[in-house]
């Protein structure tokens, strides 16, 4: 019985408290609910994320209800009045958003809540991103979170913002902030002076919230030449710091891997030249502006050893290296002609190279890896840091092409340098050109000069058409003047062919040359497209051989430099060209920071479409600059407009040896 009399007790004790428990819960529920489940963008549940019930757009003041979702990406938010509701999510590593997959809460879909009902399926897919408070920010795939840089050149930053709040941006190198706009695209200048910078943008509201970072190195800016050669011939490296450079540069210089003493440390100030040499011959030579903006390089030399025929040839900034060069011709047939095809590979491993010739392989397949190659190789790998220089008896021809790949797969691009080198004249003439890398060819290209007048020259004007399947229409213009069609200018060129015309008893400048996809029409136009062809000048004299590429047009610009001007020992002449048809064009020559004054040969403008070629008898010295301007000079030297295009070379003549050298752009 008092065994029975305690079960009782307990039994109605049970009873009550879990009335008691089920009459409370009911009694806490009350309104309505908002229900939904987050995920990731590969359906994957999201456990953590904040769930935002707002009663108004004012996310900072009209949360009527917040929740976090559970382990599997579910959340329920209960006890809402009877209203409509904008709901958002937020979390670490993504991107905020508001339902229905909108960016904004301005933008975001209206819920309707009533009491004793849920309205479910409000769900959310999460993308991954940054936020800081109610900022998003979003970059487009262009942008990288790093990105390595020459001396002298802007890294691209874009993006956009979405949210609420503001965004700043902070350089390392820099004191203070920037605004950042909704929707931006930056190019922004590093130091230059290399080292590892980064640029950041933080949360305008809370700067010690970083939202997205990208990180620069800037590098040094390396000048490459595939050969040097002071045991053949006398062979000078000059670096030039220009006149208008606020500092000094500093120059280190290596020739077939081996570092070099340079004068005063390899320390160059503004208007300065220093001009070494080096008892010996091998390539690649490599010479690197370590601090400061560009520099202006050049290899001079006079062939052979004590001999007369001088050459210059620009160093290649290795921003313009490329895996793919062309030149318009290739000659190992006339008399008295040597040609060697010169590839040098600057990087650390070994690359695969391919020389061809009209579309073919003009020597021996060596396929075999870094082996010693016979001399007319016109396929195989070069190792690191080394260089080939095959050559082809026997051939003539063009287009001439070098291409590099990784390996003989053929699948991946490398850059290489490449030049020709020709000896003519039995030998007793040098002349080498750089090969036009495929991203530089163009259908419209610029010359300064074309003499077929002149007692003893000789020049032709070589175009190559690169396509493989379609014919080029061309016109050739000296000083405005559209050049008869004739035999050996017939004004259209076959895939993988080209044309060497030469215009008798022509003489003046400049030289245009415009390709068309369709023939001419009678006044000149071009009715079709202009695709790209190579293009070339090749000059004789009785002594010597040299062959300038054109200008392409898109490259042209409003200054030009050289390392070094010579009046005292040889004719040189500065000639600049106005490309305008319409418009006169201000110029002025300085050389080591010094402006030439007017003469009869230098009168500091020039007409539409001509040209002046000024000589400096007597003066020595460098660097060279010559600069446009679209009104005269002020006194101080200073350009009160703006800066046209010219084009402009430099043309010596050295014991009867000829030499043309194209100005470096700068600025």
């Amino acid at each position: 019985m008092k065994k029975n009399l305690i079960m009782l007790m307990i039994i109605i004790a049970a009873t009550v408290a879990i009335t008691i428990g089920v009459g409370t819960t009911a009694q806490a529920i009350t309104g309505g609910s908002i229900s939904g489940t987050v995920t990731n963008a590969t359906d994957q549940p999201l456990q953590g994320v904040t769930v935002n019930i707002y009663q108004c757009d004012d996310v900072d003041h009209c949360v009527a209800a917040s929740t976090t979702t559970d382990q599997y990406g579910r959340y329920t938010v209960d006890g809402l009045a009877d209203s409509t509701y904008k709901v958002g999510f937020t979390d670490t590593g993504y991107q905020s958003q508001y339902y229905n997959n909108e960016s904004s809460i301005d933008a975001a879909n209206l819920v309707s809540v009533s009491s004793g009902s849920d309205a479910g399926g409000v769900d959310a897919t999460m993308t991954a991103g940054v936020n800081c408070g109610i900022v998003t920010f979003t970059t487009p795939s262009n942008t990288p979170s790093s990105e390595s840089v020459h001396v002298g050149e802007t890294v691209n930053i874009a993006g956009s913002l979405s949210g609420e709040g503001s965004l700043r941006g902070n350089l390392s190198w820099s004191p203070g902030w920037f605004d950042v706009l909704s929707n931006f695209n930056m190019a922004i200048a590093p130091p230059s002076t290399p080292g590892v910078y980064h640029v950041d943008f933080k949360d305008g509201s809370d700067p010690s919230c970083t939202v997205y970072s990208v990180n620069v190195t800037v590098l040094p800016r390396d000048y490459i030449w595939t050969w040097y050669d002071n045991l053949g011939g006398d062979n000078w490296i000059l670096m030039s710091n220009p006149a208008h450079a606020v500092a000094s540069l500093n120059f280190q210089l290596s020739i077939a891997g081996s570092g070099k003493t340079l004068p005063n440390g390899g320390a160059v100030g503004p208007g300065q030249t220093i001009a070494p040499r080096y008892g010996t011959m091998g390539g690649p030579v490599v010479a690197t502006s370590i601090t400061g903006d560009k520099g202006i390089v050049s290899q001079r030399s006079l062939w052979p050893k004590g001999g007369n025929s001088l050459e210059e040839v620009l160093g290649t900034d290795e921003s313009q290296l490329s895996s793919d060069f062309y030149w318009t011709w290739y000659d190992q047939q006339s008399p008295g002609m040597t040609d060697w095809v010169l590839v040098a590979n600057p990087s650390s491993r070994a690359v695969y190279y391919e020389i061809t010739i009209a579309g073919q392989a003009p020597g021996t397949q060596c396929d075999i890896n870094e082996g010693n190659y016979p001399s007319n190789c016109s396929s195989g790998y070069i190792a690191g840091g080394t260089n080939i220089t095959p050559s082809f008896p026997a051939k003539i021809g063009g287009p001439v092409e070098v291409q590099a790949w990784t390996d003989n797969s053929k699948t991946t691009p490398v850059n290489i340098m490449a030049s020709q080198r020709v000896l003519s004249n039995d030998g007793k003439a040098f002349n080498e050109v750089p090969g036009i890398p495929a991203s530089q060819l163009s259908g419209h290209y610029y010359w300064t000069w074309y003499d077929q007048k002149s007692s003893g020259m000789a020049d032709w004007v070589l175009v190559a058409n690169p396509s493989a399947t379609d014919d080029v229409y061309y016109q050739i213009k000296v000083a405005g003047q559209v050049m008869p069609q004739a035999k050996d200018n017939p004004g259209v060129i076959d895939p993988g062919k080209n044309v060497t015309p030469r215009f008798d008893r022509i003489i003046g400048g400049p030289v245009e040359l415009t390709s068309c996809s369709q023939a001419f029409d009678q006044s000149g136009n071009c009715p079709g497209t202009s695709p790209n062809v190579i293009a070339s000048q090749r000059s004789t004299t009785p002594k010597s051989f040299e062959e300038v590429p054109g200008y392409p047009a898109a490259g042209l610009a409003g200054d030009y430099n050289w390392t070094w001007y010579d009046g005292k020992n040889s004719a040189n002449w500065v000639l600049v060209a106005n490309p305008s048809a319409t418009d006169d064009v201000y110029y002025q020559v300085s050389i080591a920071g010094q402006v030439m004054p007017q003469a009869k040969d230098n009168p500091g403008v020039i007409a539409p479409g001509k040209n002046v070629t000024p000589m400096f008898d007597g003066t020595m010295n460098g660097p060279v600059e010559v600069r446009s301007c679209s009104q005269a000079f002020s006194p101080n030297g200073s350009c009160p407009g703006t800066t046209p295009n010219l084009i402009a070379s430099q043309r010596v003549l050295w014991n009867g040896y000829f030499n043309e050298v194209l100005g470096t752009t700068l600025r």
